[in-house]
């Protein structure tokens, strides 16, 4: 038994008779790909919560001085342009061969958002520093639906159905902890007094989560054909 084999054996619960089920290419190459999604669900979770349009970008917002009006406006463009755009870019992704390249495609696009909101934290201030981040977010969020359909199927060509479960409650609990250092940390510092140099600097380690979570991406092993057992979580 390899050693990627004895990790994932340890972090998650297998279900034998469904990997049994898998065409061999998959189960071949199972281990290797459920520890990369276990790695890259977690760091886009962690990701999610830096770039959070209820906590920390009020709280950017705030320190930039930035119109009370537009704070209102940033969790409507995160969610929606997140989720509404699923229904038409569904079936145009699912003719994507290797569905990877989607999700690493809506990575990048993330992160290139959390490097301009982050420069802007920076460098900005007032009513044109909100309307940039605002911009920043929406693509931001178009980059997030393509994460969003992308691994639902990524998930569903590689791992077997009992296992797909586990490692989404593992990248939870991972975001989890993940918001509570953050919230206890950006208190600690200061809270709604934190100034935006220390937000900046927040948020380009956001951008930097999401290139690993690209990079992470780039070494799944997709088959070539759609799976026994395959579908979208």
């Amino acid at each position: 038994m390899s050693a990627g084999e004895r990790i994932y054996s340890a972090v998650l619960h297998r279900d034998k008779r469904a990997e049994q089920e898998l065409d061999p290419e998959v189960r071949r190459n199972l281990a290797p790909n459920g520890l990369r999604l276990v790695a890259a669900n977690a760091l886009q979770s962690s990701g999610d919560q830096i770039v959070n349009a209820s906590t920390v970008l009020p709280w950017l917002f705030n320190a930039l001085g930035v119109p009370v009006a537009l704070t209102g406006l940033l969790v409507p463009i995160r969610e929606s342009l997140s989720m509404l755009p699923q229904a038409f870019l569904t079936p145009l992704i699912v003719r994507v061969r290797f569905r990877k390249w989607v999700f690493i495609s809506g990575a990048l696009v993330q992160a290139a958002s959390a490097g301009v909101i982050a420069g802007t934290a920076a460098l900005g201030q007032g009513l044109v520093a909100g309307v940039v981040i605002l911009v920043g977010l929406a693509a931001f969020a178009l980059g997030r639906c393509l994460c969003s359909i992308a691994s639902k199927d990524v998930q569903g060509r590689t791992i077997p159905k009992g296992e797909r479960g586990q490692i989404n409650g593992l990248a939870t609990t991972a975001s989890g902890v993940v918001a509570i250092t953050l919230g206890l940390g950006i208190r600690i510092l200061g809270g709604e007094d934190l100034a935006a140099e220390q937000l900046a600097w927040l948020l380009a380690a956001g951008a930097a989560l999401w290139v690993l979570v690209a990079a992470v991406y780039v070494g799944i092993r997709e088959p070539s054909e759609e799976p026994v057992g395959a579908g979208r979580v």
